[in-house]
């Protein structure tokens, strides 16, 4: 009788402390920052997500404008499923401080394509997937790889021409990716703490990294973070339960546009702008849940000419690059990794980093930090993900 009272005095205990722990386990604030490094300015948002123009989807443009309003988000950019109706209902536009760009989700026989600044939808019956991208580009559009290791909807196409990049990170392949065991007891802690519940279920996402570390051999690639978020689990036919809901999706990781003027506040010059910076691959990706890392540059000097991520300089000549963190830093630890070609070539645990160099090849950086566990006391995972200056 004694043991059992204890087994169940020790249960309680548990039970209380975990949670205790998954109430208080928190991440720093979403909020946007906006530090200005000179000479450019850091503008968050995400690029991949879903309105009720999408048959599998709910939430309309204003529901989804008053919560990028209230994350601070500067530009959203939708990607309806086979579909511009967003577009010709004229939805895009400034919502109070966020800039909303309508894409496309288009759905090839090889899996799937995000196109980005287009004008007309792009014509899919009876077309080869190439003859697709190249109808995008003729437009001035943006083609980029959506689902690029999804375990059903792999990008197969191994040739393909005029892509502008692809999905590096994409929340929705990384819950579609999760265990069993994984994905249960990431539900299980939702109703406590939904921040918890949707990280704990982030990994670095090894084989998107090194099949675009692959591909940036011979291409420049650029690189997004796609939430993809739908809002949406079918129960019937007709109905559509909303979940995970865009506030608890929204704050967790962003793409940063870095621009060399601020936004004017006018239409048409900010769209040019926004997708300028994102064809320039002036663009890193962060999970901004743990620390928002407005103020990260990634740059290179070579004389007198400066690079930022996405850029290209002559191999053979000094190159000094130069990784800079936002400060103060809210981590215990903190890894800055340098990669050439998808190989570390250099560490640091500073919250700044030079590397000089004249050899060629696709350089890139990942910051890694310490955070709190739920079943250990701390693990490693990536904040930040830059995109590669090329020297070539």
């Amino acid at each position: 009788m004694k043991n059992s009272k204890k087994i169940l005095l020790g249960l309680l205990l548990f039970s209380s402390t975990l949670i205790l722990r998954i109430l208080t386990f928190s991440t720093s604030s979403h909020q946007n920052h906006q530090m200005i490094q000179p000479g450019y300015f850091d503008y968050q948002g995400v690029i991949h997500f879903h309105t009720n123009f999408s048959d599998d989807a709910t939430g309309t443009f204003e529901e989804i404008a008053r919560e990028a309003n209230l994350e601070k988000m500067n530009f959203m950019i939708s990607t309806d499923h086979n579909t511009l109706g967003p577009l010709e209902e004229k939805k895009e536009g400034w919502y109070q401080k966020t800039l909303f760009l309508v894409g496309e989700e288009l759905s090839l026989p090889e899996g799937y394509l995000l196109a980005l600044n287009i004008k007309t939808l792009p014509l899919t019956a009876g077309k080869k997937s190439q003859e697709v991208i190249s109808d995008i580009v003729k437009q001035g559009g943006m083609v980029f790889i959506a689902h690029p290791n999804h375990p059903r909807w792999k990008w197969t196409m191994k040739e393909a021409i005029g892509v502008t990049g692809e999905e590096v990170l994409d929340f929705a392949d990384q819950w579609y990716s999760a265990s069993p065991a994984s994905m249960a007891l990431s539900l299980l802690y939702y109703p406590f703490n939904s921040n918890t519940a949707l990280t704990e279920l982030y990994e670095r996402p090894e084989e998107a990294i090194r099949e675009w570390d692959g591909r940036n051999q011979s291409q420049n690639v650029i690189a997004i973070f796609a939430p993809d978020f739908h809002q949406a689990v079918r129960i019937t036919r007709n109905y559509k339960f909303p979940f995970p809901k865009i506030e608890k999706v929204l704050p967790i990781a962003h793409d940063h546009l870095l621009l060399k003027a601020p936004f004017s506040g006018k239409f048409r010059e900010d769209k040019e702008a926004l997708y300028e910076a994102i064809r320039q691959g002036h663009l890193y990706f962060s999970m901004d849940t743990f620390q928002n890392a407005s103020g990260f540059l990634f740059s290179a000097i070579q004389g007198e000419k400066i690079a930022w991520m996405g850029d290209q300089l002559p191999a053979g000549q000094p190159v000094t690059f130069t990784i800079h963190l936002p400060q103060p830093l809210e981590f215990k630890r903190t890894w800055i990794h340098l990669y050439r070609n998808g190989t570390e070539i250099a560490r640091s645990e500073k919250g700044s980093f030079n590397f000089s160099t004249l050899e060629k090849g696709v350089y890139r950086v990942e910051v890694e930090v310490e955070i709190p566990a739920l079943w250990k006391p701390v693990r490693k995972v990536i904040w930040i993900y830059s995109n590669p200056i090329y020297l070539r």
